[in-house]
């Protein structure tokens, strides 16, 4: 008997998790970065274009990018197409140094915004003298509590870079 009613407790506490872990996968924002060029050569312009996915809802993020300073200069930083005229946008660059972050709020609404698209781009200068290699740029968020919704729940999201 007592076999049966550990079953039975069992089954009930997975059927009870399923939902919760279905509603997460569901409510999961992708970040993907992309670089016009795979190639590139010392003196080259590339373009890192930052762009979301499948958007729940938020009200503010902040999205760190990190780069080899030895091998690449950031250049130029501008807004996207998704949150366009809604919020404020904000970069902290700090001259040739990494990681650098973009910001989004828009908290006086009381809304949350379902923008897909490009978020920004960043242009890079590959360096005189850079080592012939692979130079990866990294999409991260260092606290996930800056991903968040007007009531500033966090929002889970997947960096892909």
């Amino acid at each position: 008997m007592k076999k049966i009613i550990a079953i039975c407790m069992a089954a009930l506490l997975l059927l009870a998790a399923l939902p919760v872990s279905l509603v997460l996968a569901d409510g999961t924002a992708k970040i993907v970065g992309t670089v016009d060029k795979a190639n590139a050569c010392a003196g080259d312009t590339i373009v890192l274009t930052v762009s979301m996915e499948n958007n729940p809802g938020l009200a503010g993020w902040l999205i760190d990018v990190e780069w080899n300073t030895s091998a690449l200069e950031l250049t130029a930083q501008a807004g996207g197409t998704a949150f366009a005229g809604v919020g404020s946008l904000s970069f902290n660059k700090v001259e040739n140094q990494s990681p650098s972050n973009a910001l989004w709020y828009e908290f006086i609404s009381g809304n949350n915004y379902t923008d897909n698209g490009v978020l920004f781009t960043m242009t890079f200068k590959v360096k005189e003298g850079a080592a012939n290699g692979d130079y990866n740029i990294r999409l991260y968020c260092s606290d996930m509590d800056n991903m968040c919704n007007i009531d500033f729940d966090q929002v889970p999201a997947d960096f892909v870079s």
